[in-house]
């Protein structure tokens, strides 16, 4: 690999393995070997990694805004001059609709043809991830909770327990329950607007909770510190 650490991680379609090697790069792995891959990513701070439905492939930077990569391997970047609120791109996302979203260090951006646009600019947290729900419902999570849009607008759920929260991971198990990872409150179950911590039991869960991934047999995996 080009580096040992390791930002973001993506099994891509045709493509193998991505893995983001923080400010080094990205690394591939194909059949059974690791290479160096896009040459013109040297030395950028990759952090996220997404393949979208028409499997280009989009990286997200700590600093350098995005940078768009299309199946002939065409390289272009995006950044605050092209209409992102922010440089640091933690998340990027196509929801059903196939519309690119990013969640950036100052706010969300949505991507128009060539270029982007800063939703809702009064919006100005950090957005560390971006799901969507059966419902066709977008989240965000941010640093200081967990946020929706309303009527072309970013609203902040006021539920009890996810007051100024630092969200960092959603998920939806197949009940339809939401699972929320937390920096600082550990793993929050979120049903019919009422949430539970599991902090609050003896359950010797770390309070950092950095993603949540279900196995065929309904376990829960969460990486923490």
């Amino acid at each position: 690999m080009n580096d040992d650490g390791s930002t973001g991680i993506l099994e891509t379609k045709d493509d193998g393995i991505l893995i983001a090697n923080n400010c080094a790069g990205v690394s591939q792995y194909l059949n059974e070997k690791f290479t160096g891959k896009y040459r013109s990513l040297n030395g950028v701070c990759v952090w996220s990694i997404y393949e979208d439905a028409n499997k280009n492939t989009w990286f997200g930077t700590y600093g350098g805004g995005v940078y768009f990569c299309d199946k002939n391997g065409t390289i272009k970047k995006y950044s605050t001059k092209e209409g992102l609120p922010g440089d640091v791109v933690f998340s990027i996302y196509e929801n059903s609709k196939k519309e690119i979203w990013l969640g950036t260090n100052k706010g969300l951006a949505n991507f128009k043809t060539d270029h982007f646009i800063s939703f809702d600019p009064t919006f100005t947290n950090t957005i560390t991830y971006i799901y969507e729900d059966r419902n066709k419902q977008l989240f965000l999570c941010t640093d200081k909770g967990l946020a929706t849009i309303n009527n072309g607008k970013v609203v902040e759920l006021r539920n009890k327990g996810l007051e100024k929260i630092n969200v960092r991971f959603l998920y939806e198990d197949t009940d339809g329950v939401l699972w929320i990872g937390t920096h600082g409150n550990g793993l929050i179950r979120f049903k019919n607007g009422t949430t539970f911590s599991f902090s609050s039991t003896t359950t010797p869960l770390d309070n950092n909770v950095w993603s949540i991934s279900e196995d065929n047999l309904g376990n829960f995996w969460l990486p923490s510190n």
